[in-house]
């Protein structure tokens, strides 16, 4: 199974996926109210669907507290991925915009479109759909 990280200062849009078949197993836009209890939910949701890669978003660099929150948020989901032996990637959104559309540029919009085309789903919420396009653009990477 694979999970896919939209990491947000306030929320997180979780999503798990089966790369045999990429069906949806899991889907959550989660918000945040400790490290400490991000931390323990992660190695739960890990530990029940049996996680085998890990992709999240790299930060985008804004501000010197929003960098701070969100580099906290990435240390537990690299340690916990380290602990757990998870291969784990971090994929920049442009990057991820650039391999689901062609343009590095892309407009949220274009994203929701490309995922739920690909997924045949209807989802509005752009942590879950960036979450899912993260999954995407990884998976000619060799996940398991």
């Amino acid at each position: 199974m694979v999970v896919g990280i939209d990491i947000g200062t306030r929320n997180l849009g979780i999503v798990i996926v089966n790369p045999d078949n990429y069906k949806i197993f899991y889907m959550n836009n989660l918000d945040i109210k400790s490290l400490s209890d991000f931390y323990y939910y992660f190695i739960i949701l890990c530990k029940k669907y049996k996680i085998k890669t890990c992709v999240y978003e790299g930060i985008i660099h804004r501000n010197f507290q929003i960098t701070k929150n969100l580099s906290k948020i990435i240390a537990i989901i690299e340690l916990v991925c380290e602990i757990m032996n998870i291969k784990v990637y971090e994929i920049h959104p442009s990057y991820m915009k650039k391999t689901l559309t062609g343009n590095g540029k892309a407009e949220k919009e274009e994203i929701k479109e490309k995922v739920n085309n690909f997924f045949k789903t209807n989802i509005e919420n752009e942590h879950i759909c960036d979450a899912l396009g993260l999954v995407l653009t990884i998976k000619d990477l060799g996940f398991e």
